[in-house]
C-alpha cells in the first residue's frame, strides 16, 4: 500500500475529477469530485488536512474505506454514504482495492445549517447520510450513469436550498470573514479583521463557535497552514514563507506537527 499524501484539487491526478458548481449554488458548494480507484491493485491512502469544510460521500461500489487519526492512531472503518464533518487535526483516509466514490465538499458551515445537524455532532466526525437526505435521493446518486448525471442530480436538490442559505445571516458574515483570512498574507488580529466585516470581537467568536465550532485564530491558523503546504510541496523549505503569513520556515514546520503529527516531508 502506497503511503497516504495530501492531494490538492489542482494537481488533478487521473483517479481524480473535480467539477465546481452551478453559480447559483457557489456560496454553498466548494466543488464536486469523483475517485476512480477500480485500476489499483493495493489499498490506497489520502491525508485529509484539517479543514472548516465539511463532505458528503456516496460509496459507488461495496467497498469500504477506513479513517485513521493523526493524533491518537485511532482506525474506524466506514461503510455507505457518510455525512463528514469538519476536521481540526489531520487523518488518513484508504480506501480498499476498486472503490469508486462520489462526493460534494460544501462550504465552511453550509451543511450543517440546511441539514440542521449541530456542530459538535460533526467536528471530527460523521454522520449516516441516509439519517438526513431522502433515500430516493441517495439511491438515484449511487445509480446514476456518470459523474455529470450525478452532479446534476444533486443540483436539483441543493437549489431548494439556496434561498436559505443567504438568509442565514451569521453564516453569511463567517463565510465573509474566511473569505478576508483567505486572501490576507499574514496575521491579522481579531481586531482588525471585525473591523473588514463591520461586526465586534465577541459577535464573531461567537458566530464562528456556533457555526465551526471554532474560533477565527483557530481557522485563520488552518487556512494559513493549507496555503503553506502547497507552497512547501511547489518550493520546498526555501520558499519566503513570511510572506504567507509565518515568521519563517520553522514556524510553518511546528504549525505541520501541531495539525497533523508529521512534518511537512510526511505530507
Amino acid at each position: 500500500m502506497e503511503t497516504g499524501r495530501v492531494v490538492f484539487e489542482q494537481t488533478q491526478p487521473d483517479y481524480l475529477q473535480i467539477c465546481y458548481p452551478a453559480v447559483g449554488l457557489a456560496d454553498l458548494v466548494e466543488y464536486y469530485f469523483e475517485l476512480d480507484l477500480s485500476t489499483r491493485s493495493t489499498p490506497f491512502s489520502i491525508v485529509a488536512l484539517p479543514s472548516l469544510n465539511t463532505l458528503i460521500a456516496f460509496p459507488l461500489t461495496s467497498t469500504t474505506k477506513s479513517y485513521c487519526s493523526h493524533f491518537n492512531q485511532t482506525e474506524e472503518l466506514l461503510i455507505g454514504p457518510k455525512i463528514l464533518g469538519n476536521l481540526s487535526h489531520a487523518l488518513t483516509c484508504t480506501y480498499a482495492v476498486g472503490a469508486k466514490e462520489f462526493s460534494v465538499k460544501f462550504k465552511p458551515g453550509v451543511l450543517q445549517q440546511f441539514l440542521k445537524i449541530g456542530v459538535t455532532e460533526l467536528t471530527n466526525s460523521h454522520s449516516e447520510l441516509a439519517d438526513h437526505l431522502p433515500l430516493s435521493l441517495i439511491e438515484a446518486i449511487v445509480k446514476a450513469k456518470d459523474f455529470n448525471e450525478r452532479i446534476a442530480l444533486m443540483e436539483v436538490y441543493l437549489s431548494g436550498k439556496i434561498e436559505a442559505i443567504n438568509a442565514h445571516k451569521k453564516l453569511k458574515i463567517v463565510q465573509k470573514t474566511i473569505a478576508v483570512m483567505a486572501d490576507e498574507k499574514e496575521l491579522m488580529s481579531i481586531a482588525t479583521i471585525c473591523k473588514q466585516v463591520a461586526v465586534s470581537s465577541a459577535t464573531l467568536t461567537r458566530y464562528f463557535n456556533e457555526i465551526l465550532g471554532l474560533s477565527p485564530k483557530q481557522c485563520f491558523k488552518i487556512l494559513r497552514f493549507k496555503n503553506g503546504l502547497k507552497h512547501y510541496q511547489s518550493f520546498g523549505s526555501n520558499y519566503v514563507y513570511d510572506e504567507i503569513g509565518y515568521t519563517d520556515f520553522s514556524h510553518f514546520v511546528k504549525d505541520a506537527k501541531n495539525l497533523t503529527s508529521k512534518v511537512p516531508s510526511g505530507l
